[in-house]
C-alpha cells in the first residue's frame, strides 16, 4: 500500500486528526488515584477507518507520545498502538464493526498486556492493576464507539474523499453502534442515579 493513497483534499483532515489524537490525550479526564480517561484514540480510530492501518498506527504513535511524557513509561503507548494495528488489520481483511473488533482486542490482547506491563514489569499491586486494566478497556471501547458514531452520523467520507467508509457502513452496523451506545450510556446513567450522593 502506498504511503499517500489519498487525494490532496484529504491531507488537511489527516493532519487535523493526527493533531487531535495528541490533543485528546493531553486534555484527559482525571478519575482517581492518578488514573485518567483519555480521548486520543477517538481520532486515532477515525484515521484507521479513513486512511488505513499504516496511518492509524502512525496516529497512535503520535498520540501515545504524550502518555509517555505524562506517565513516565511507554506501556500505555504500546497498548494503544497495538489497538490501532489490530483493529486496522482486521478491518482491512473484512469490513466488520469497529466497536466489536476493539472489544475483541481488549479482551484478548489489551487487558492481558496491561496485567503484564503494570502488574509484572512495574510490579504494581493486584487491585490497582485490575482497576487500570478495567479502566483502559472501558476507555478504549468507549472511544471506539464515539469514533464509530462520528463516522456513521457525519458525512466524513465526503470530506476526505474516502470510499472505504461509504462501502463499509451498513444498516446492521449503524443499528449495532446505536444499540451499544444506548446500553453504555443507559448503564452509566442508571449507576449514577443508583449511588447515594456524596458530600
Amino acid at each position: 500500500m502506498p504511503l499517500f493513497p489519498f487525494f490532496k483534499k484529504s491531507v488537511l483532515p489527516l493532519v487535523i486528526l493526527l493533531t487531535a489524537g495528541y490533543v485528546g490525550n493531553y486534555f484527559s479526564l482525571p478519575l482517581f488515584f492518578g488514573v485518567d480517561f483519555l480521548f486520543g484514540s477517538i481520532a486515532v480510530l477515525i484515521v484507521v477507518r479513513l486512511f488505513g492501518t499504516l496511518w492509524g498506527t502512525i496516529a497512535a504513535i503520535i498520540a501515545g507520545t504524550y502518555t509517555i511524557l505524562f506517565w513516565n513509561h511507554p506501556y500505555g503507548a504500546i497498548i494503544a498502538t497495538g489497538e490501532a494495528l489490530f483493529v486496522g488489520l482486521l478491518l482491512r481483511r473484512k469490513n466488520q464493526n469497529m466497536v466489536l473488533l476493539d472489544g475483541i482486542y481488549w479482551a484478548l490482547i489489551g487487558m492481558p498486556l496491561v496485567w503484564i506491563f503494570y502488574g509484572t514489569i512495574m510490579d504494581m499491586p493486584a487491585i490497582p492493576t485490575s482497576l487500570i486494566m478495567l479502566k483502559q478497556a472501558v476507555n478504549g471501547i468507549f472511544n471506539a464507539l464515539v469514533s464509530s458514531l462520528i463516522i456513521t452520523c457525519l458525512p466524513i467520507h465526503k470530506w476526505v474523499k474516502s470510499r472505504k467508509v461509504k462501502q463499509a457502513l451498513s444498516l446492521r452496523q449503524i443499528l449495532l453502534n446505536l444499540l451499544v451506545a444506548f446500553v453504555f450510556f443507559f448503564n452509566n446513567f442508571a449507576d449514577g442515579f443508583g449511588k447515594p450522593a456524596r458530600n
